[in-house]
């Protein structure tokens, strides 16, 4: 079994700062992936009922880091960690420039290590 975590794209730790803390403390553990959520943008506020926090409000703030971008930092000082999207929202990416974007992440020296989570529907 192999075991991964998720950075952050929002809140405290949402910083370069706490992503490469994150990045690099999870290697070091020996984990073998982290995956960022793919968010364009979180309610500022909501009037239904969430159903997966405690108290049944949303948790957004309405903004989140972009998903290469994370993954393009954490690329950049990580060696044998692989990286992973959590489903992209494709309708709102432009198809070549996303396939660029995830090339472009997958020249590290563990080449192979992006998976991109792509749904069609």
């Amino acid at each position: 079994m192999r075991y991964g975590f998720y950075l952050p794209t929002r809140g405290p730790t949402a910083t370069r700062e706490g992503i490469l803390a994150l990045a690099r403390e999870g290697e070091q553990l020996g984990l073998y992936s982290t995956m960022v959520a793919d968010h364009i943008v979180f309610p500022v506020e909501s009037q239904s009922t969430y159903p997966y926090t405690l108290d049944g409000k949303h948790p957004g703030g309405g903004d989140a880091l972009e998903t290469f971008s994370i993954l393009g930092v954490v690329a950049g000082a990580t060696q044998r960690l692989r990286l992973v999207t959590s489903v992209l929202v494709l309708p709102y990416r432009n198809p070549v420039l996303t396939a660029k974007m995830a090339a472009s992440l997958d020249v590290r020296p563990a080449a192979g290590s992006l998976w991109v989570s792509a749904p069609a529907g």
